[in-house]
């Protein structure tokens, strides 16, 4: 009898151990998630309103390109177009590449899943600062050309 009640009790310490390892893998996944959106998607969040402005100042540089007749503010309109639509496709292209991702970190270990949220932290800060750029000199721009 003695024997059977510790092969119950070894088997109940078993399953509560494995249904709390399960919930610890459940928070921890829960805890990179959280950390995803704090970190990587606010930075995203906060700069896509202006990745929006960008073809509007486009078509602005495309409609002052047609009125303008001086060669050199026609290169500086083009070199401004190239930069704007660098930093667009930047932005695009990250968000293409880290929806894959997102999904991905859910089944990564999590050093590894960490490691990668502080690198989409880091190109997306690139995308930031070079979407911030490029809005400032263009709108600098068109402002005086007004």
């Amino acid at each position: 009898m003695k024997k059977a009640l510790f092969f119950v009790s070894l088997l109940v310490t078993f399953f509560f151990g494995a249904c709390q390892s399960s919930t610890d893998s459940e928070n921890e996944q829960v805890d990179i998630m959280k950390k995803w959106d704090e970190e990587v998607m606010a930075i995203h969040d906060e700069i896509m309103p202006l990745t929006m402005k960008l073809k509007p100042l486009e078509e602005q540089l495309n409609a002052l390109k047609i009125v303008t007749t001086d060669a050199t503010v026609q290169q500086d309109i083009e070199k401004l177009k190239a930069d704007l639509n660098l930093a667009y496709t930047s932005m695009y292209d990250w968000m293409r590449a880290s929806g894959k991702l997102q999904l991905e970190l859910e089944t990564m270990e999590e050093k590894e899943a960490l490691r990668i949220i502080q690198l989409e932290k880091t190109k997306i800060e690139g995308v930031k600062e070079i979407t911030n750029n490029i809005y400032s000199r263009t709108a600098i721009f068109l402002e005086g050309k007004k």
